[in-house]
């Protein structure tokens, strides 16, 4: 696992159409109604979700972007 040279934290890169992006190396349900948050799933899709709801209707999983504001 890659760690964030300006903060330590666990890190993954994930291939998107655009190019790789920075995640945050835990993965996240999501839900998609309502979206208020982009994630990104596992095959580099962009995904513009909610991240609470009842856990048996979510629909997925998905890594946020990493910010560490370095």
């Amino acid at each position: 696992m890659k760690k964030c040279k300006h903060c330590g934290a666990e890190i993954i890169k994930i291939d998107t159409p655009n190019g790789a992006v920075v995640c945050d190396a835990d993965p996240t349900t999501y839900w998609v109604n309502n979206p208020t948050t982009e994630i990104i799933t596992p095959n580099g899709e962009r995904i513009y979700c909610r991240l609470n709801g009842e856990l048996e209707k979510a629909h997925g999983i998905g890594y946020l972007k990493h910010t560490c504001f370095q």
